[in-house]
Order: C-alpha cells, then structure tokens, then sequence
C-alpha cells in the first residue's frame, strides 16, 4: 500500500513579487536623497545638521507607517 503524500501549499506569487518591490522603494529613497541631497540642503539654505535631520525625519515617518500599515494588514486579515 503506498501513502499518498501531503498536498503542498500553493505558492501565492503575486503576494511575493509585492514583498519583493515593497524593499526597493526604501533603498530608491535613500539614493534619491542621498543623490539630490546637496541640491536640496543649497535651494533651502541647510546646514549639514538640519539636512540630516531632514534625511533622518524621512526614515522616522516611513518607518511608523511601516508600523501603522502592518497592524492595519494584521486587523484587516487575508480575504
């Protein structure tokens, strides 16, 4: 008698492929910034501790958004 093995779980590749752009949007951001950065510190006249601050201000809100939509993911659940 032969055991009929576990169906595996189907890959669900439109939820990987999102996961995987959702990573390159934070690194474009830090080479847009990191690119335009002296513009942007000349046209608004900022010292190098304001444009960091600038540039730290940047990460802090996308990282609570990050926090924010997460949770709102984990209520909402997969439908």
């Amino acid at each position: 008698m032969t055991a009929i093995p576990p169906e595996s779980p189907r890959t669900d590749w439109g939820s990987v492929s999102v996961a995987a752009l959702s990573a390159v949007g934070p690194a474009m951001v830090v080479a847009v910034l990191g690119i335009g950065l002296p513009e942007i510190r000349a046209s608004l006249e900022l010292s190098e501790v304001w444009a960091g601050t600038l540039f730290t201000a940047i990460f802090v809100v996308a990282a609570c958004a990050s926090w924010s939509a997460g949770r709102l993911s984990d209520n909402l659940g997969r439908r």
